[in-house]
């Protein structure tokens, strides 16, 4: 049986500390839906309360299942600066993820992308997984332009396996094999 969470962890590399969603996080969570730079490969700008409802989300998915998505924050300020994280969003695409295969994601506020936040907080979660979790396989949803989503995915040990049409759209899909 794998190790049960009911909540996230702490974790944290030289940088960055990955912690649990509090409320006070929401503003920028929002923030990030209603700016259409910033939403435009997690699906869009959406309204406040769909935002509201994908940030509670994230609470209940440590809950229920036991993994999920964290927030990643400054070290030095304790600011936002992205999330990170595992979930099973049972995402209607064609074809469909392995049932029982969490994904991987990660999103940065634009202005925090180049300076290595993706890679270090994803490669800290990633870790964590290896050590605790241990599923066989481990998906990330790409779209084709996220060039730089692409190459932190390379960066821990991900492979393009295929693609899927994910509201109307194709969309990439990766696997990373633990054993």
């Amino acid at each position: 049986m794998k190790p049960f969470f009911s909540t996230a962890p702490t974790l944290e590399t030289e940088r960055l500390r990955l912690r649990a969603f509090r409320l006070d996080d929401f503003a920028s969570f929002d923030a990030v839906f209603q700016d259409p730079e910033e939403s435009r490969f997690l699906g869009g700008m959406i309204p406040t309360g769909e935002s509201w409802r994908k940030f509670v989300f994230n609470t209940g998915h440590w809950a229920l299942m036991g993994y999920g998505w964290w927030i990643v924050a400054d070290k030095a300020t304790d600011k936002y600066v992205g999330l990170v994280g595992f979930a099973d969003f049972k995402r209607d695409m064609e074809p469909r993820l392995p049932d029982g295969t969490p994904e991987m994601g990660w999103a940065f506020l634009s202005r925090y992308h180049g300076k290595g936040f993706a890679t270090e907080s994803a490669k800290c979660a990633m870790a964590w997984h290896d050590q605790t979790l241990k599923f066989p396989c481990v998906a990330a949803v790409i779209d084709a332009g996220n060039a730089p989503s692409r190459k932190i995915a390379a960066k821990l040990g991900f492979r393009e396996v295929g693609e899927s049409i994910l509201r109307g759209k194709p969309i990439l899909r990766f696997e990373r094999r633990l054993f």
